[in-house]
């Protein structure tokens, strides 16, 4: 996730020159914008490279932060999670391209009217299973029996 307030704050220019004073040799400009960007992320905490540098993991100054993560909590995660759990394609035969390449308001109302037919499935499945129930109560002269009920 984003964070609007990332830096708010903070004043790296001392932090840095005073990293900076610790270089004893002669840099080219390639190994100074190395350096600076791992003090930048030093300081900000994306990346600890001076305090706790883990060497099991070469790569995990380049390797993809938390908050570059776009798709977790995303709208395509949230589409395919009502795809799936709308059963979509068992209703409408819709794959998933054919579904999200309908406009939003299609599939605002195909979710709508699967999740009513859902809905209706479930207590026609319901239905039958009480009608189940009452009949093998008869049928083992247990007159009360009590209808099952889905939890919600």
């Amino acid at each position: 996730m984003q964070d609007d307030r990332f830096g708010e704050g903070k004043k790296p220019i001392r932090f840095l020159l005073d990293a900076c004073k610790q270089i004893t040799k002669p840099l080219c400009n390639t190994d100074v914008k190395i350096v600076l960007r791992d003090l930048y992320e030093e300081y900000y905490g994306i990346y600890p490279h001076i305090s706790k540098h883990n060497k099991s993991r070469p790569l995990a100054s380049v390797a993809m932060h938390p908050c570059e993560n776009k798709t977790d909590n995303s709208l395509l995660e949230e589409a395919l999670n009502n795809y799936v759990k709308a059963n979509i394609f068992e209703f409408f035969g819709l794959n998933w391209n054919e579904f999200i390449s309908q406009p939003r308001e299609v599939n605002e109302l195909m979710l709508k009217i699967a999740d009513k037919k859902m809905s209706e499935k479930t207590n026609s499945a319901e239905d039958v299973e009480n009608k189940l129930r009452r009949e093998m109560a008869h049928i083992q002269g247990n007159k009360k029996i009590m209808p099952y009920k889905r939890r919600r």
